[in-house]
């Protein structure tokens, strides 16, 4: 009898390449832009999505012939960049614009109106379009960019929350004339950057003004929080003031023990007021723009109220925590002037007043 082999296993390997098709991505056009007579002017749309989308522009809702060799029409694709180019504006070229980009997992449909302003308008400053809102993080860079026509060349302006920006170190303001193009450059983004940026266009016929914003996004600053006073039965207040964007949540915490070393966590307890052990104590917060105001109120305080205090600040991009203390005060018995002596005859009662310097009161007898 033949014994069995035993079977050989064999290994087969290949390679494929999977392709995911993802539809026609962009943002929307800016609505609605505007433009002079006689200028050229070019839509351009960003459009990610595999495979590659095809674009049709439109005008009206109808598509656009641009296959005369006279076309004022020019239709190009760059590295992802769709743009449609008009030669030499006029008024009929008013109107609205649209572009449909697909490809064989969806489409993508945007739209924008041209508005063409005449020759007679050019007299007074007029922002093409509107400023930008931007986002930036602490620490980055950023810029704003606007295009401003007039005829005579107007005197252009930028403000940070009302003030007028100057050349600094972290402002730069720069114009390419040739261009109509207006720029500020903030080259270190910090939470006093942050707010209300406005630009303002004048000439001796007239002004223009666009209004944008600047979102600075950074983790809470805590000023130094410092020593409080208060007696006994008085309303004690300890009271921080912070920055922060978005806002900071703010929580009260009484330090039981402090940190053994630098750098170290303390004990700590937080503060609930709707724990009975807290009943006597409440906190507020006042928010003003980027800065908030945190307050720990205490009611009827006592000595035991004294010590240190912790207020955490949190929001999304980090937190920090800060110190400070509450101190309840309070005196040796003293009289501030001595108890005079009195000679008197034939009285059956003597009245005698003092004065004590404590708190809380003395019972005098």
């Amino acid at each position: 009898m033949k014994s069995r082999q035993p079977m050989k296993w064999a290994q087969l390997h290949d390679k494929c390449t999977v392709k995911v098709n993802t539809k026609p991505s962009a943002d929307d056009m800016d609505d609605p832009q505007e433009a002079f007579e006689t200028d050229d002017f070019t839509f351009s749309v960003e459009c990610d999505g595999s495979p590659k989308p095809v674009a049709k522009w439109t005008y009206g809702g109808k598509g656009i012939d641009t296959s005369a060799k006279d076309s004022r029409f020019i239709v190009s694709e760059a590295q992802g960049v769709y743009k449609l180019k008009i030669k030499a504006l006029t008024m009929d070229d008013a109107g609205e614009y649209g572009i449909e980009l697909t490809n064989r997992a969806g489409d993508k449909k945007m739209t924008a109106e041209l508005k063409v302003h005449s020759m007679e308008e050019l007299r007074v400053p007029k922002f093409m379009a509107d400023l930008k809102d931007k986002k930036a993080n602490k620490g980055a860079k950023t810029f704003f960019n606007i295009k401003c026509r007039s005829d005579p060349m107007p005197e252009v302006t930028w403000y940070l929350n009302g003030e007028k920006i100057v050349d600094s170190d972290t402002m730069k303001v720069t114009v390419k004339e040739e261009d109509h193009m207006y720029r500020l450059d903030i080259l270190d983004v910090q939470s006093s950057t942050a707010g209300e940026i406005k630009v303002v266009a004048k000439n001796e016929n007239g002004e223009d003004t666009k209004v944008g914003s600047l979102e600075v996004q950074f983790s809470p600053e805590i000023d130094t929080i410092g020593e409080w006073k208060a007696g006994p039965g008085d309303e004690a207040r300890i009271v921080a003031k912070a920055k922060a964007f978005p806002f900071a949540e703010g929580t009260w915490y009484k330090v039981l023990e402090p940190a053994s070393e630098e750098g170290g966590e303390a004990k700590v307890e937080k503060i609930d007021s709707s724990d009975k052990l807290w009943a006597r104590f409440s906190s507020t917060v006042e928010e003003n723009g980027l800065e908030a105001t945190y307050t720990l109120i205490i009611k009827d305080a006592t000595l035991e109220d004294a010590g240190t205090y912790e207020l955490s600040c949190a929001n999304r991009v980090g937190h920090l925590e800060k110190q400070g203390s509450l101190a309840v005060i309070t005196e040796e018995p003293s009289f501030p002037k001595p108890l005079a002596d009195i000679t008197t005859t034939h009285v059956l009662c003597v009245d005698t007043t003092a004065y004590s310097a404590l708190i809380p009161l003395l019972t005098l007898r």
